[in-house]
């Protein structure tokens, strides 16, 4: 029970719990709609020099390709600094398909084209 003025009358919500509960359902509402947004519009993979990049929807990942074997200091590039991982079942660079990691799949191609690796 929470005290209301001078007696112990139930109070049944707080307004500071109603206020949060309704920027929550909004919150939600958004992020349903960013999702049903992804949904019917997939994000698409590109090619680059020396590569491709394939959203493999099937498995939830990003998958990066290389034609050659990158050389170590950008192997080491991925794997630490954007969280691939090497995958030899597909033998490509791959992580959890998300906003972050189709910017970290921009990153890693235009350092690559950069560095000419």
């Amino acid at each position: 029970m929470v005290r209301n003025g001078s007696s112990y009358e139930k109070i049944p919500f707080r307004r500071f719990e109603l206020t949060n509960l309704n920027a929550n359902i909004n919150r939600i509402r958004k992020r349903i709609e960013v999702l049903k947004a992804r949904r019917e519009t997939p994000p698409e993979g590109w090619d680059f020099e020396g590569g491709r990049v394939y959203m493999n929807l099937e498995e939830k990942r990003v998958q990066i390709y290389f034609d050659d074997i990158p050389s170590e200091e950008f192997r080491q590039f991925l794997h630490r600094n954007l969280s691939f991982r090497w995958s030899t079942y597909h033998g490509a660079w791959q992580r959890q398909i998300s906003d972050t990691a189709i910017w970290a799949a921009h990153r890693a191609t235009n350092r690559f084209l950069a560095e000419g690796a």
